[in-house]
């Protein structure tokens, strides 16, 4: 769908929001599957997506897990021409995953993104303004993500202020970190194929199966009013493919699609994430002068995917919590305290990031 009504875009010298879809090459992440809250997450959910769009969008706390991604991308470029001749970019990337379900659209998992530190303004730039990424500045730790392939530590650090205060000044301050450390006892690790990965993660990653989940409704790209009804529980026109969701393809493996407790296992192509993307208005500082639910696919490429599942007891992982980032908090896990994860890996893959789906729009 072309929004004909739309301005064309201005492009301006030294610009940093390229034209999506976006394509990520030599992809290096080291992953912890760790335990979260769901009355935290859905706290989340609905201060972020289902309250700014009145109920017509319902996203829940799908599974009391979150996976944290210390990342390291080397080839990060635009998939569109003439954008696509112009070159790459590199990012380094902590990213945490809360998985959520879309209750008004049945069998619709997504992923929900609250926290996504990247040290390129490049790609913070083309994540938040493009798709709605809450992505932020950060500054990372010497050989990252590298460090956590021997003893020692990945971290990032961002600008905080703790506490708040009219003569507090932001200083950086660690957010994430992983440590991994000396041999423990434990099993060995081994690498595999990517379809031993699906397997591995998706006998740890359940989804709950007292989820109300629903038949799909029809997605379009439509303004919808604030005060637009729920949409009915008609059969969904979603393509098969759209049910399907980079961290989807990790944690899932082929099991009966009516079965809400094995859904993550139809999520083996194509994870699909949603945003909230708005911007502050100039005149009003209390409204957005644009604001809208985006959804968005990765089209994750298993050709070339490695993976090498990794001992979770030689990891710790330390989330902080600080008045300017609550990032403990707000997931519901203790702060400043090593956090053992229940599964670790380290993969190597490549992906695209898909032209988003405006699913809600507010009235402006």
């Amino acid at each position: 769908m072309i929004p004909h009504d739309l301005p064309p875009y201005v492009e301006t010298g030294g610009s940093q929001v390229w034209r999506p879809p976006y394509r990520a090459r030599h992809v290096e992440a080291f992953g912890f599957v760790l335990g979260c809250d769901r009355s935290a997450i859905d706290a989340l959910l609905l201060r972020d997506l289902v309250e700014p769009a009145g109920g017509a969008v319902d996203y829940r706390c799908a599974q009391e897990r979150m996976v944290i991604l210390f990342a390291g991308i080397e080839h990060l470029s635009s998939a569109e021409d003439p954008d696509r001749l112009r070159g790459y970019a590199s990012e380094l990337e902590v990213s945490v995953w809360c998985l959520a379900a879309d209750v008004l659209a049945g069998r619709r998992l997504v992923w929900y993104l609250p926290y996504v530190f990247v040290d390129s303004g490049q790609a913070m730039a083309s994540g938040r303004e493009v798709y709605g990424y809450p992505k932020q500045l950060g500054v990372f730790g010497p050989d990252y993500p590298h460090a956590l392939s021997s003893p020692g530590t990945a971290t990032v650090q961002a600008m905080a202020i703790q506490p708040f205060g009219p003569g507090e000044e932001a200083i950086l301050r660690p957010m994430i970190s992983a440590t991994r450390l000396v041999a423990a006892d434990g099993p060995a690790e081994s690498p595999g194929g990517f379809s031993d990965l699906l397997d591995l993660l998706g006998d740890g990653l359940g989804v709950d199966e007292g989820l109300p989940f629903g038949p799909g409704p029809e997605l379009s790209g439509a303004i919808t009013p604030l005060d637009w009804p729920a949409p009915s529980e008609s059969p969904s026109s979603v393509p098969p493919w759209a049910g399907r969701r980079l961290l989807d393809t990790f944690l899932g493996r082929s099991l009966a699609a009516d079965d809400p407790a094995q859904l993550i296992g139809d999520m083996v192509h194509n994870p699909t994430l949603v945003f909230l993307k708005q911007f502050r208005d100039a005149s009003c500082s209390t409204k957005a002068c644009y604001q809208a639910i985006i959804e968005a696919q990765l089209a994750v490429k298993p050709g070339t995917a490695f993976y090498e599942e990794l001992n979770p007891n030689l990891f710790d992982v330390v989330i902080e919590d600080w008045d300017s980032h609550p990032i403990a908090s707000d997931l519901g896990v203790a702060a400043r305290t090593p956090l053992k994860p229940e599964m670790a890996f380290r993969a190597k893959l490549g992906f695209d990031i898909l032209l988003g789906l405006e699913v809600w729009r507010a009235p402006t």
